[in-house]
């Protein structure tokens, strides 16, 4: 029963474990999409803001540390003084307690001297000679009255001297474990805000690296379908390290005009604007990145996807970096580019003829929308009313 006791409380230990490493994981999942879901300069900026925060916890960690060991090496002094004081301070007490018993036994003895003392007798040889004896012992009991009074001040203020001692050892002791609380209290949130850090730090390369994966992606599959020209000093992003903090630029060719059409509608019937079209410099490793799309965050999940123009379907297609992407052709070589759609609608087939409004695809929130026109790139906000 004993054995069977014993294990089950290994098992339920090992299951508290099992939990708390899975909150943990869940917790950790949970902030990481969070941070996926922000605006790539809200993540830059919160990365910024962090390192101040970071420089400011890493000095009070190391203005806690050197106090709290300044104060461990005073009371790690002051230990054995405190034994020996509150052992001295008892001694000194019982001193103080036997005095005490000795002055009220002489105030005693005095009070029945002066008892037994009439002043009113029928004087005789006798009685003359006892008065004497009573006065001399009364002046003998009041000497050593004094003397003892005297050694009782010393002793209690030798006792609130070392009182005043336990007592300023102890706050040091206190003082060193408050001290000590802080600083463990430091610690965790320095490790947490270094956790933070460096998954913000992970997120926010991964964000660039997409990003210039994305639009080479999107430029492959453009000039594939002859909607925009080649490249022919195309640029090698892969040797472009972002962990190097020097200033170069990405997607320097891109050319852009006005949109000069009418105002349409927006792809999304409820949204707000999470990347800018345009360029964007990143304040961390100091990239320029020419953003040549932008990024719909629809307000609602697994929103509809609507052509903004009418137009003929010229592609729909599931790609590597993009998800599914449809790009419908219109008058003047416009070309409108729907990527990051979770799912295709029927119209979406290639060479379906398709009019403004009609539903090609859902998203379940952010939607990569672009817009091109002979070979030039076009704010795609500029087409929304």
């Amino acid at each position: 029963m004993k054995k069977f006791a014993i294990l089950l409380l290994f098992a339920l230990c090992l299951n508290a474990n099992s939990i708390s490493k899975n909150e943990k994981q869940l917790q950790l999942k949970k902030q990481e999409q969070e941070q996926l879901s922000k605006k790539i300069e809200d993540l830059a900026n919160e990365i910024i803001q962090g390192e101040k925060k970071l420089e400011q916890i890493n000095s009070q960690v190391n203005l806690a540390s050197k106090k709290t060991k300044e104060l461990q090496e005073l009371v790690n002094a002051q230990n054995n003084e405190l034994d020996i004081i509150i052992l001295q301070n008892k001694e000194l007490v019982n001193e103080q307690n036997k005095l005490e018993n000795k002055l009220i036994d002489i105030i005693s003895k005095d009070y029945a001297y002066d008892l037994i003392s009439p002043d009113d007798f029928i004087e005789s040889a006798d009685s003359i000679v006892n008065k004497e004896i009573l006065l001399n012992l009364s002046l003998v009991l009041k000497d050593e009255y004094k003397l003892l009074a005297s050694e009782y001040i010393k002793t209690s203020q030798k006792i609130d001297y070392k009182q005043r001692r336990i007592n300023e050892i102890n706050n040091n002791i206190k003082d060193y474990k408050n001290k000590e609380k802080e600083l463990n209290k430091l610690k965790n949130e320095q490790e947490k805000l270094v956790a933070k850090q460096k998954l913000d730090e992970r997120i926010y390369k991964e964000r660039l690296s997409n990003l210039q994966k994305q639009q080479d992606e999107l430029r492959a599959t453009l000039q594939k379908l002859k909607i925009i020209e080649e490249n022919k000093q195309k640029q090698n992003v892969a040797n472009k390290s972002i962990n190097v903090k020097h200033s170069t630029t990405l997607n320097t060719d891109t050319k852009v005009i006005k949109y000069s059409g009418a105002k349409t509608i927006s792809p999304l019937q409820s949204y707000s604007l999470k990347q800018k079209f345009g360029e964007y410099e990143d304040p961390i490793y100091k990239l320029k990145i020419f953003n040549e799309n932008v990024i719909l965050r629809s307000n609602d999940i697994n929103a509809n996807v609507r052509v903004v123009l009418d137009g003929k379907v010229v592609f729909a297609n599931d790609t590597a970096v993009l998800d599914k992407v449809v790009i419908v052709e219109h008058a003047n070589k416009l070309h409108t580019i729907y990527a990051h759609l979770d799912k295709f609608s029927p119209l979406a087939k290639v060479g379906s003829v398709v009019k403004k409004g009609n539903i090609i695809g859902k998203v379940k929130q952010d939607l990569t929308f672009e817009v091109t026109q002979k070979n030039f790139h076009i704010n795609p906000m500029d087409l929304i009313k």
